[in-house]
């Protein structure tokens, strides 16, 4: 890309980064910004970080089941002792 061109792709794109691995432009900031998007604190306090997206849908399908049981217990708990 001519330097134009790169100019154009900055002013136009919000936030882009301009990267070569061949010439070895851009890749700290990369490699930075992809830590932004890692809340490494998360890491300090053993919390769960799911990488997968199925897993990530398997967990939530499974969160919406356990609400469900939830609500069930509930109800069958106020029919129990509403008597």
């Amino acid at each position: 890309m001519s330097q134009e061109q790169i100019d154009l792709v900055k002013k136009s794109i919000k936030d882009v980064l301009m990267i070569s691995a061949k010439e070895t432009i851009g890749i700290d900031d990369l490699q930075s910004r992809l830590l932004e998007f890692v809340n490494t604190g998360a890491l300090k306090n053993n919390d769960t970080i799911v990488t997968n997206s199925r897993h990530y849908d398997a967990l939530i399908k499974a969160m919406e089941e356990v609400q469900k049981v939830k609500q069930g217990l509930v109800l069958v708990y106020q029919v129990i002792y509403s008597q």
